[in-house]
């Protein structure tokens, strides 16, 4: 009971200095959408994606993702050359993370790197802070994008270990990185396992809710425009099978992805979430357990 008072406590200072940042932040989300726009649904978005995949390296690739007259480049990291005998591992960072590795270290370890692939996305336009305010989230268009790009990334990376190995392959990551094992979870369903952290996938409803209210720009008019909301809400059901291959993890105190909407999301879809009682910070709390749950899956 301690430790969950601390951990929630320390969170709380996290979200009243985060909120502080998105005050003072002059570059504000969504701001080159006039008040009116009306979001593509990102259904329409992701099939339109064109892609083709870069190999810079045997360990760094880039995905070219054009949309319309729009390329933006999707970054694959490797952590070591790939082997087929061992199973594969895909990561996705946290939104505005300019490190592709960091919340991969510290939720994965070093174990599961020892005996496993690992593939960590750069998301588009996360190179520095400057540039993901000034050219991921300056539209609500161009953050559509930028989660088409990475579950477009999964789907290469998946795509190129089931051409080498009979191996799993599991995907996961935290808050972004979840939202966005959702969606290939939702729109390819080709994984062997998901685990998405601190996640659901309804972009529109997280990045309009309260915890953002400081960051976006003319939030009061902007979360009653309803189109913002349903763009990411699939009414279909996930591919057949699907639900029983995926354990998100939520922390019933998270308020930056409310718990409520995310495991209201998730019942709709059958599927049996783990529940913490901590907040967005549960993935780095609950991370011995996160491995555990990854490993029983791998082997």
């Amino acid at each position: 009971m301690m430790t969950e008072l601390l951990y929630n406590s320390a969170e709380s200072v996290f979200r009243f200095i985060r909120e502080i940042a998105l005050l003072l932040v002059p570059v504000k989300y969504y701001r080159r959408d006039s008040l009116d726009e009306k979001p593509i649904a990102f259904t329409a978005i992701i099939k339109a994606v064109r892609t083709k995949t870069h190999f810079l390296s045997k360990t760094h690739w880039v995905l070219r993702c054009t949309y319309g007259k729009e390329t933006r480049e999707t970054y694959i990291f490797l952590k070591k050359d790939f082997d087929p005998k061992k199973p594969s591992i895909v990561f996705h960072h946290p939104s505005g993370e300019t490190s592709h590795s960091f919340a991969a270290n510290v939720i994965l370890g070093g174990k599961l790197s020892a005996y496993c692939n690992i593939f960590l996305i750069k998301a588009q336009k996360h190179d520095s802070t400057k540039e993901f305010l000034e050219e991921c989230v300056d539209s609500f268009l161009h953050h559509q994008l930028t989660f088409a790009g990475s579950a477009l990334a999964v789907e290469a990376i998946r795509r190129y270990h089931h051409a080498r190995t009979k191996t799993k392959i599991v995907v996961t990551g935290a808050s972004m990185g979840g939202i966005v094992s959702s969606l290939h979870a939702y729109f390819f369903g080709t994984a062997d396992y998901y685990f998405p952290l601190a996640a659901y996938p309804n972009v529109g409803e997280i990045f309009m809710g309260s915890s953002y209210r400081f960051g976006i720009d003319s939030w009061r008019v902007r979360r009653h425009n309803k189109t913002y909301l349903s763009s990411f809400d699939f009414k279909k059901p996930f591919p057949k099978g699907v639900t029983s291959r995926i354990t998100p993890v939520l922390g019933r105190c998270d308020r930056i992805v409310p718990f409520d909407a995310a495991i209201s999301f998730w019942k709709r879809n059958t599927v049996i979430c783990r529940i913490y009682p901590f907040g967005h910070f549960t993935p780095a709390i609950v991370r011995h357990e996160i491995r555990q749950m990854i490993s029983e899956q791998l082997l």
